[in-house]
């Protein structure tokens, strides 16, 4: 089975945070397979935490798409 997409980039956070390459202060972003003008990045929130759900969508101004009552990273 192929993972989705948002499942990649919340595993990307997980796995970077536990070999120390990111911590609080960093962050993995993936552009869009489907609007070229929009990109993925998780919510504000820990790394090595990031599940699929955290993951929200934003254009290329960093304006969030639909933030759902989340914080975003800005």
């Amino acid at each position: 089975m192929t993972m989705s997409l948002l499942e990649d980039l919340a595993a990307a956070n997980r796995i970077l945070a536990e070999h120390g390459v990111i911590d609080g202060y960093g962050h993995v972003s993936v552009r869009s397979n489907r609007d070229a003008q929009r990109y993925f990045l998780s919510r504000a929130i820990a790394p090595e935490l990031v599940n699929e759900h955290d993951i929200m969508e934003y254009d290329l101004d960093s304006n969030p798409i639909d933030p759902r009552g989340r914080e975003s990273v800005q």
